[in-house]
C-alpha cells in the first residue's frame, strides 16, 4: 500500500541563490524512510544544487522542526504538459520564473534511516479521476515555508476547477498561488490525489491569473522510470473504479468576440435566454464592427442588432441572425439572500486561443451583499440593483453568467471586480453582478420597444460612489 505527505524544500544554489517549494513524498508502507520527493525545481534551470533541505508535516512537533538532506535523483520534462501550456504564453506568463518548460525532479534523502518519517504522519494514497470543471479543490503545500514552518508546511487553501485540457493532463483552478506552493498537492472534496501545482499563469498586464495543476498520471508516468517507484499498476486499479465526470458542451454562457476599428479583436461573455437572445455588458461590445457569439461545440453565429433598453445600467441586449438550437439558462425567481452560494461562469483570461473546442472558466463563491434601490425615480418599491459576490470575475468574463448551486438558475450577469486605486491591483474574488432582476426588465423593455433611464442613485451605486444620506447622532457638543 502507497502513502503520500506534503513537504517544504529549500534549496541552495550558492551563498547568495536561495529558494523554497513543495513537494509530493511517496512511499510505500514497508519502509517509510525510502520513499521519494517529488517536486518542480524550475530556479535550478541546468545548475546543481549545494544543497537541499527537506521537511514533512509530520516532522514539526510542538518544539522542533526537523530538516533533513535530500539528494537530486533526477529530471524530466513533462511534454504533455508543455504542449497543452505553451500556446497560453504567448500572452501570459508563468511562475515561478523558468517555470517553463515545465520539469519534474525527483530527489530521495541521503541518510533516509535517520530521516525518522513516520507512517502515521502520512495519509494512504488515492487517485482521483472524477473531477471536472467547477468541482471543488483544496491544496495542500507550504508557501513561505521557511519563514515559520509550523505555520506553512501543510498548508490548506481551497478554490474550484477552473478549467481543464480536453485530454485531462493539466487544469487551471482559482486557489491562490503563493511563492513556494509549486509542488504542492492538490486534491478532490474526497481527499483524492488530482494532480500537483506547477505554478501561476498570469495575464502580462497582470489582470488575472490561475494557478496550474499537472494531472497525478503525468506525474505517474515520470516516475514508471524507476521500478521502485512505478505506480503505474496502482494507478490503474484505481481509475478503473472511478467514473470519469464529462464536462457539459454548454451551460447557456457564450463567448463573445467583437471587431473593432483598427482590425482590433476584443472579447467577453454573453448568457443566452432564448433561442435568439443574448444578455452581456455594454461595455463588451463598445465600438463594435461585428459581434460573433460562439457555443460550447464551436459553432458560431453572428449578432445582427445590439439595444440597450435600460440605460444608466451596463447592459445590452443582442439578436442573433437566426435561431440557435442550445438550451437557454433558466432563470431564477427566488431573491438572493447573503451567504446563498454561487457558481460563476465566463470566457476569462485566456480566450481566445482557438475556436475549435472552447470551454468556460469556472469559480464558486458566496453573495457577500445585496443591495436594493428604487430603480426609477417614480418608483415606489426597492428592486436589487446591485449584487457583490466572492465567485472569481476576470478579465473577458463580463457578461458571463452567475448562477445558484444546486439549481443552476441564473441570478446575474458578471460586470467587474473591484480594483485597489493605490495599487491599481485587481481583486478577482470581489465581482460586482447586474442582478437578473435588472435583466428581466430589460428584457421587457426590448420587448415592448422601449429605452428608460434608472435613476441618478442607482448609476451612483455602480460607479461605487456614495449613495446614501450621511446622519450623524453623536453626543451633543458641551
Amino acid at each position: 500500500m502507497w502513502f503520500y505527505g506534503c513537504g517544504a524544500l529549500t534549496v541552495e544554489i550558492n551563498d547568495s541563490d536561495q529558494f523554497s517549494a513543495s513537494a509530493l513524498y511517496l512511499c510505500q508502507h514497508w519502509d517509510s524512510t525510502q520513499g521519494v520527493f517529488v517536486a518542480f525545481l524550475p530556479q535550478l534551470g541546468h545548475r546543481r544544487p549545494t544543497q537541499i533541505m527537506a521537511t514533512l508535516d509530520g516532522m514539526v512537533d510542538k518544539d522542533d522542526v526537523h530538516w533533513h538532506e535530500l539528494e537530486l535523483v533526477d529530471s524530466h520534462t513533462i511534454s504533455d504538459v508543455n504542449t497543452f501550456v505553451s500556446p497560453f504564453l504567448r500572452k501570459h506568463t508563468l511562475v515561478p520564473d523558468n517555470a517553463f518548460p515545465v520539469s519534474v525532479s525527483v530527489l530521495r534523502f541521503k541518510n533516509p534511516s535517520a530521516s525518522g518519517v513516520v507512517l502515521e504522519s502520512l495519509f494512504p494514497f488515492k487517485v482521483s479521476s472524477s473531477w471536472r470543471p467547477r468541482d471543488p479543490l483544496t491544496v495542500i503545500s507550504a508557501p513561505f515555508a521557511t519563514v515559520n514552518p509550523a505555520i506553512f508546511v501543510g498548508y490548506s487553501s481551497n478554490g474550484t476547477i477552473s478549467y481543464a485540457s480536453k485530454d485531462r493532463n493539466t487544469l487551471f483552478c482559482d486557489v491562490r498561488y503563493m511563492e513556494g506552493m509549486s509542488g504542492g498537492v492538490a486534491l478532490d472534496k474526497d481527499g483524492r490525489i488530482v494532480g500537483l501545482v506547477i505554478g501561476a499563469i498570469k495575464k502580462e498586464n497582470g489582470e488575472g491569473e490561475l494557478t496550474v495543476v499537472a494531472a497525478l498520471p503525468q506525474i505517474v508516468k515520470e516516475l514508471s522510470n524507476y521500478p521502485k517507484f512505478d505506480l503505474s499498476a496502482h494507478l490503474t486499479s484505481e481509475l478503473g473504479q472511478q467514473a470519469v465526470k464529462q464536462v457539459p458542451t454548454f451551460d447557456g454562457v457564450v463567448a463573445l468576440t467583437v471587431k473593432r476599428p483598427g482590425n482590433m479583436t476584443a472579447w467577453g461573455s454573453g448568457v443566452l435566454l432564448d433561442d435568439q437572445t443574448i444578455v452581456t455588458n455594454r461595455h463588451v461590445i463598445d465600438r463594435h464592427i461585428l459581434i460573433t457569439a460562439w457555443f460550447g461545440d464551436g459553432q458560431s453565429v453572428e449578432v445582427r442588432s445590439a439595444v440597450s433598453p435600460l440605460e444608466g445600467i451596463d447592459l445590452v441586449v443582442l439578436s442573433l441572425v437566426r435561431k440557435v438550437d442550445f438550451k437557454p439558462v433558466q432563470v431564477s425567481s427566488t431573491p438572493l439572500v447573503k451567504g446563498d452560494k454561487l457558481t460563476s461562469i465566463g470566457y476569462g483570461i485566456f480566450f481566445p486561443l482557438s475556436m475549435d473546442s472552447i470551454f468556460p472558466l469556472y469559480s464558486t463563491g458566496i453573495v457577500s451583499k445585496v443591495v436594493s434601490m428604487r430603480l426609477y425615480d417614480d418608483s415606489t418599491e426597492s428592486t436589487p440593483a446591485l449584487i457583490a459576490a466572492s465567485s472569481g470575475c476576470w478579465n473577458g468574463s463580463s457578461g458571463g453568467g452567475v448562477f445558484r448551486q444546486g439549481t443552476n438558475e441564473l441570478v446575474g450577469l458578471m460586470s467587474s471586480n473591484g480594483r485597489v486605486l493605490e495599487s491599481g491591483e485587481i481583486i478577482p474574488t470581489m465581482s460586482f453582478v447586474i442582478p437578473v432582476e435588472l435583466v428581466q426588465e430589460a428584457i421587457g423593455l426590448w420587448r415592448n420597444g422601449k429605452i428608460k433611464t434608472v435613476n441618478e442613485r442607482v448609476e451612483r451605486l455602480w460607479k461605487l460612489r456614495a449613495t446614501h444620506r450621511v446622519k450623524s447622532h453623536g453626543m451633543p457638543k458641551l
